[in-house]
């Protein structure tokens, strides 16, 4: 029974607030209820429209699952709102993080019966604003969309200050709401996504609103430490009145089928187990999207001359790249919104969709890339597009809202203090989950690391102590301050609310479980049924192997093998092995017997004899005994033809000539060399330790005729080098013992 069916309807961990967040040490600055939202066929939506309560000032929380409908409830009560009296004098303004979002929520807006004029987008500040803003003042748009990074004056990595006609937007549109006494609501979507912007800057830009704003709605559903002194900043425009509307993490829909990878070879530059993964895919007919930490990865499975790529290219009518140029994907330059974006008609590769898109493909296979065992060696953040930690992972994992496959590629876990397991569990289900979690994990010794980094035990971190850690560096922090106050007066602590702003993210990621060592959050999730909208389905997990032992697990494995061709059963069993604590040459041994045993399994070369890849060739194109033969094949048998062209007989025995007496390939070295690159891109023929042209490039092309030459009779037949005399002609001749 695998772990997850232990740990049905065990509670989902979510970040939540309480009074004390903003009312610490017994306070009472800030005005904190909390009320609950109801769930109707698991979505939110009639209940955050009873008690949104537009005409009420303050600011709300909304605090629900992906997937129970937070974004279609607060369109559809600003609709419902807008149609009322009470709403003439309201205008609304949807920040976003990112700029994929903006058009995503522009078109919820028209499909829900909004027209075109009552929406004011980001692209038109880009588009239709002056650099001066003085027609701004005639557009009468109900509701605007722009990006957190518009609203608070962010300028981006590059720029000093924002650009002209994006500040004069922001100055131009709260003048015209306060000289016509009317006032603003705004909603902040996946506000855990824009907590960079509320500095000094932000606030001050925000402040041209000051006198207009009514009423902030916050929607997410993977807040953060970081939020709470936001949120706080915030409420003080809404007389320090804070709601709290929260939903249970009930499951009650569908859930995709969770796989789980695992492989700690896998780089930016190394990723032939996931090529595996996605070709196997596209060959059962699935709809693929792959979201990758690593742009250069992207790069690299996307690429038109090698695969996955050119069978992505060659499957799908559309295939999308989806990296941005935007630091993290967030609006802080004037970018073109229609470029790079995902794409539901399309098959996206990129690293830009983690959040703000829906996929809503049947028969989808999503697969997930997180960083790789590299990634925790050092004391830096190497996570890419998941360095926010958990949230980020949640996110990705949600955007596949049809139910489908999500297959998520991981490195083993760092060992976990099980004494840091959650009270809720019970003592069988520790055991059991320490059990499994054994089974997949490696010890902190096994971790490579580099500047004298340590690694401890991963420890269980639920969201309710994700405060203690940043509180830890405070603590610090202040100790370092104490005797440079003493000696210089002027000298005055940050505020620790700014400190959270500025660094909350960067204390938790440090810890293991919450970003140093994200395989094991996912594990955890994975066992105890935290995700939302997935389900634990199944896990591939490499067995530790040494060369002693290799056989054996070659014979086990092999015997309970689904096999396909030869290419794909190599690929099956090298997957199940893991080779990491091993030297690189041992490596290479291991890989050149595992690649012996398995075309000494094929049952259509077993009466071949030749070299391993040779025969590999053989059975990968079942001796070219097929009828539906590929351009591959059929270039090859056209140059066995030729090389047949070269037998002469003497006493009823067939002999090849030695090259140099028939040089029949004297115009075909450019060919040659396309064949065998083909070639090599069938796994694992472009591997060192299949010993196939290795350094073919090199050779001049007289040499790599004359290799070639002796291949294409090797897979012919099996023959004997001999020297005689044939038709008056002496020299090395192969003799034919038996065709293959």
């Amino acid at each position: 029974m695998p772990a997850n069916e232990h740990f049905i309807d065990f509670p989902i961990d979510f970040f939540s607030f309480s009074d004390a967040d903003f009312n610490p040490n017994e306070k009472a600055e800030y005005t904190f209820i909390t009320e609950e939202l109801e769930l109707e066929n698991g979505f939110i939506g009639n209940s955050l429209f009873e008690k949104i309560h537009f005409d009420h000032k303050e600011t709300a929380i909304v605090n629900c699952a992906v997937g129970q409908g937070k974004t279609h409830a607060i369109l559809h009560s600003i609709k419902e709102y807008i149609n009322t009296e009470d709403s003439i004098d309201t205008y609304f303004v949807i920040a976003v993080p990112l700029v994929s979002l903006v058009t995503q929520y522009k078109n919820d807006l028209l499909e829900m019966g909004f027209d075109e004029n009552q929406i004011f987008s980001y692209e038109s500040i880009n588009d239709n604003i002056p650099e001066s803003g003085e027609d701004y003042i005639h557009i009468h748009c109900k509701i605007h969309l722009v990006t957190v990074n518009t609203l608070l004056g962010n300028a981006g990595e590059h720029a000093i200050l924002q650009s002209n006609r994006k500040y004069n937007y922001i100055k131009t549109f709260a003048e015209e709401l306060s000289s016509n006494f009317k006032r603003l609501i705004i909603v902040y979507d996946e506000i855990h996504e824009a907590i960079r912007n509320f500095n000094e800057t932000g606030i001050a830009h925000l402040s041209h609103f000051s006198s207009v704003i009514w009423k902030n709605i916050l929607l997410s559903a993977t807040y953060n430490v970081q939020s709470v002194p936001v949120i706080k900043l915030l409420a003080k425009q809404t007389n320090n009145e804070i709601r709290l509307l929260e939903a249970d993490r009930v499951i009650t829909k569908p859930q995709s089928k969770l796989y789980l990878h695992f492989n700690n070879e896998y780089s930016s530059n190394k990723y032939t187990a996931i090529t595996r993964l996605i070709l196997e895919l596209v060959s059962d007919g699935k709809e693929v999207d792959v979201l990758s930490y690593s742009r250069s990865l992207c790069d690299n499975l996307i690429n038109k001359t090698t695969e996955p790529g050119r069978t992505l290219l060659e499957t799908f009518p559309n295939v999308k790249k989806c990296t941005s140029t935007i630091q993290n994907n967030q609006g802080d330059n004037d970018e073109d919104l229609t470029k790079n974006r995902f794409d539901n008609n399309y098959c996206n590769i990129g690293t830009n969709f983690k959040s703000g898109v829906n996929i809503e493909k049947e028969n989808h296979a999503f697969v997930v890339i997180l960083p790789p065992a590299s990634a925790r060696s050092t004391y830096a953040n190497f996570n890419g597009i998941f360095s926010e930690g958990p949230n980020a992972v949640i996110q990705a994992i949600a955007r596949q809202r049809t139910s489908g496959d999500i297959h998520i590629f991981l490195p083993k876990p760092i060992k976990m203090d099980y004494r840091s397991l959650p009270d809720s569990m019970t003592q069988s289900q520790k055991d059991i989950f320490a059990t499994e979690f054994n089974r997949l994990s490696i010890q902190t010794l096994d971790v490579p690391t580099t500047n004298n980094v340590e690694v401890k035990e991963t420890l269980y971190i639920p969201f309710s102590k994700h405060k203690d850690e940043v509180n830890k560096w405070w603590q610090t922090l202040q100790e370092r301050y104490v005797m440079p106050m003493k000696l210089n007066s002027d000298i005055k602590l940050p505020s620790y609310d700014n400190f959270v702003i500025m660094n909350g993210e960067k204390c938790t990621v440090k810890t293991n479980f919450l970003g140093k060592d994200l395989a094991g959050f996912v594990v955890y999730s994975a066992f105890t049924n935290q995700f939302f909208n997935a389900k634990l389905e199944h896990i591939f997990v490499p067995e530790v192997v040494t060369l002693d032992n290799l056989e054996l697990h070659l014979v086990d494995v092999y015997e309970n093998l689904n096999r396909g061709n030869v290419s794909d059963t190599f690929a099956s069993i090298e997957r199940s092995v893991d080779l990491t604590a091993m030297t690189e040459s041992n490596k290479r041994l291991a890989r050149q017997k595992i690649f012996k045993y398995v075309i000494d399994q094929q049952g259509n070369v077993n009466d071949v004899e030749s070299k391993d890849s040779y025969r590999f060739i053989l059975s990968y194109f079942d001796r070219f005994r097929g009828e539906n033969r590929s351009d591959l094949e059929s270039q090859l048998l056209r140059f066995r033809e030729l090389v047949n062209g070269n037998l002469v007989e003497r006493r009823t025995v067939s002999y090849y000539k030695p090259y140099d007496q028939s040089p029949i390939f004297a115009d075909h070295a450019e060919t040659i060399r396309m064949i065998i690159a083909r070639l090599k891109e069938v796994y694992p023929l472009q591997k060192d330790f299949a010993n196939f042209f290795d350094g073919y490039l090199t050779l001049n092309n007289e040499q790599l005729r004359k290799k070639f030459y002796e291949f294409i009779i090797d897979i012919t037949a099996k023959t004997e080098r001999t020297q005689t005399t044939v038709h008056t002609i002496s020299g090395s001749y192969k003799k034919i013992i038996e065709n293959y």
